[in-house]
């Protein structure tokens, strides 16, 4: 099945090196987390109701990640705000970026290299192998920033997630960003999901910047 985790995760490769865009790297958890709750709520699994997320279905969703996420929404003990989940995600589902990663190198998209740290500590890397997919996401990126909202949900929804993770930057030149920038704002401010991540990400270079500053 479509997983905008995927989708997301893809976009935020470089097609001139293959390598994943250093910035994406550090918050790729967040970025990861959001989409998977915005798939759960455009598969009619959860809603936001006064700023709480909500699940409306238990029922499995048909993909591991999903299953995984919507078990935790469905275990909590309490209702939570959609920024409280992204971080909660983020920091208790770590293996969902790699099982992404995972994903999409089962596809062919990806490739897995694999070395060492020092020689000793085995590492697992990922590098861009299918351009033309990253490529077909670009394009659905673009469509959807066109289109506006008439614009599919899950469309919107991806839209919604790359600018809120800054994975859409570097695929807008300046003036493109600066000629969208008042509708990319409104449909965050429109997307509790993907404001959530925008939330975390700033919230987490805010905590590295003054870590700096107390050193």
């Amino acid at each position: 099945m479509d997983v905008l985790a995927d989708d997301l995760v893809l976009l935020a490769f470089s097609p001139e090196n293959g390598r994943m865009r250093f910035a994406f790297r550090s918050s790729v958890a967040y970025a990861v987390a959001g989409a998977l709750l915005e798939d759960l709520a455009l598969h009619g699994h959860i809603t936001v109701v006064d700023k709480r997320v909500r699940v409306l279905d238990e029922s499995s969703v048909g993909d591991a990640r999903l299953d995984e996420a919507l078990h935790r929404l469905v275990g909590s003990r309490r209702t939570r705000s959609a920024d409280s989940w992204v971080w909660s995600l983020g920091w208790r589902m770590g293996d969902a970026p790699r099982a992404t990663y995972d994903v999409l190198a089962q596809r062919g998209i990806l490739l897995v290299r694999k070395g060492a740290w020092f020689g000793l500590i085995p590492v697992q890397r990922h590098a861009l192998h299918d351009r033309g997919a990253h490529a077909r996401v670009v394009t659905r990126v673009h469509e959807a920033l066109s289109l506006g909202e008439a614009a599919a949900p899950r469309e919107r929804a991806l839209l919604a997630l790359a600018h809120a993770s800054r994975a859409i930057r570097p695929i807008l030149t300046r003036e493109a960003r600066r000629t969208a920038k008042p509708a990319l704002k409104r449909l965050l401010q429109d997307d509790p999901y993907a404001r959530a991540v925008r939330h975390a990400i700033d919230a987490q270079g805010s905590a590295v910047v003054g870590a700096g500053g107390a050193g």
